[in-house]
Order: structure tokens, then sequence, then C-alpha cells
């Protein structure tokens, strides 16, 4: 929750200064995971394609692509 919280800080008013640095680290926490894993989803889709096999993504990065303004708000655990 951290991501989105400090995504959209600006318009939380009452949000403790203190929390700012905090929530900064996690935004770009799952940022950087999030690089990591659209690259790994990216490798397994090519492999996929030279094998000539169909490969739909439903999951994962799929659903960040298409439903988040903001790639790095969307914390992830794996790139199923």
């Amino acid at each position: 929750m951290s991501p989105f919280i400090y995504f959209f800080k600006s318009d939380l008013p009452n949000l403790p200064l203190e929390k700012i640095p905090e929530l900064r680290k996690s935004f770009y926490y799952t940022y950087l995971k999030n690089e990591y894993f659209l690259k790994e989803t990216l490798s397994v889709l090519e492999s996929f394609k030279k094998k000539g096999i169909p490969c739909v993504p439903m999951k994962g990065m799929a659903l960040i692509w298409n439903f988040y303004e903001k790639f790095p708000v969307r914390p992830c655990v794996d790139i199923d």
C-alpha cells in the first residue's frame, strides 16, 4: 500500500511528513522490483515466441502494464 500512498501524497494533506521518506523508499523499491520482473516476463515471452509456443499473459506484469497508470505503485512478488 505504501507505493500508492507515496504516489498520491499530494492528495493526502494529513499525511505526516515524517512518513514521506519511508513511503518514498517503498515506492522506489517497488519500482526497481517491477522493472526486474518486467524484464524477466519479456524474456520468457520472447523464449515462448522463438519456440512457437502461444502465450497470453493474464496476470502479474500484464495486469500492471494494462491497468495501472504508474508502473511502480503495484507491488508484485513474482512474474506469474
